[in-house]
């Protein structure tokens, strides 16, 4: 359910899967930069040792433990086989989710420099190209010594650097809330120091020259929705509420300047955030001119 100063805009149903229950989230807001918690979707092989995760070629992954929309995720990385395919999952959808679609990115940390997904590439969860590196990605050292990685998602960009050198960029992402995790097909990855910093909702910040709905102005209406999605961990979890944010209506009908007033859950919270930025309003209007609003937008979250 959205709801825009009282008006009834939509609603939002999804069938629960059955499944074991997962670890959740134990904190309401996440800290803005955070030493990342990864649990297990599927049948990974890994092992921990010394901060140090080691994970082998499987069917599996290893994904954090709560969903992310805009984020910067460090991390040092060795590729341990020669030929090792591996993969930086980000705002992944996993599958098993019933009637939810898998969605989501993966970043390629091959061992190839050429051809089919080398390493720098970025490729759609079913492994669609979407952009390759701007040439080839060297590593510093050998294939075994440590590697520096930074990847920076905001709004539709992406941004890759290994070893402090800007690789990849992209403006074509469509995907806005899910996991981050590593998966390998092929050989062994090790990983350490992953750090993950949560940036702001909106980039943008809060508007402070949107007005408020009242009298002598016409209310915005919505001309596109887009529903949120569920969380393994919600759904297992049987989480249902009403997310209640402020965001502004801009002049040109998009949604800006989102955060929000009512937690419902960590995953959830980020699903309706990434949701509402994709709305598009018929602009408010005072003496028939558009003009930029603050608004409450309600989104219900209810397992059928």
């Amino acid at each position: 359910m959205v709801r825009l100063h009282g008006f009834l805009l939509g609603a939002l149903l999804i069938a629960l899967p059955s499944g074991p229950a997962t670890e959740t989230t134990e904190a309401q807001t996440a800290p803005a930069r955070e030493l990342a918690r990864f649990v297990t979707y599927g049948e990974v092989r890994y092992s921990e040792s010394n901060e140090e995760i080691e994970i082998r070629s499987g069917q599996g992954a290893l994904r954090t433990n709560r969903f992310y929309v805009d984020v910067v995720m460090r991390f040092q990385f060795q590729l341990l086989e020669r030929d090792t395919e591996a993969t930086v999952l980000l705002r992944t959808l996993f599958p098993s989710i019933q009637g939810q679609p898998e969605a989501g990115y993966r970043v390629h940390l091959s061992d190839k420099l050429k051809g089919d997904r080398p390493r720098g590439s970025v490729t759609t969860w079913n492994r669609k190209h979407l952009v390759g590196p701007a040439g080839a990605v060297a590593l510093s050292g050998s294939s075994g010594d440590w590697q520096d990685c930074e990847l920076r998602i905001v709004g539709v960009n992406l941004s890759l650097r290994i070893n402090g050198i800007e690789t990849t960029q992209t403006d074509r992402l469509d995907q806005f809330v899910g996991y981050l995790g590593f998966q390998v097909e092929a050989g062994s990855l090790r990983i350490r120091r992953v750090e993950i910093e949560t940036l702001p909702l909106d980039g943008e910040g809060f508007p402070g020259t949107a007005s408020s709905l009242g009298v002598g102005i016409q209310d915005p209406s919505v001309v596109k929705e887009v529903r949120p999605v569920y969380s393994l961990d919600a759904l297992y979890d049987r989480v249902e509420g009403v997310v209640r944010m402020e965001a502004v209506v801009a002049k040109d009908g998009t949604v800006r300047g989102i955060r929000v007033l009512k937690s419902v859950h960590p995953d959830l919270d980020a699903a309706a955030a990434a949701a509402a930025k994709q709305w598009r309003f018929r602009p408010a209007r005072r003496d028939g001119q558009p003009v930029a609003v603050v608004v409450t937008l309600e989104l219900r979250f209810r397992i059928k």
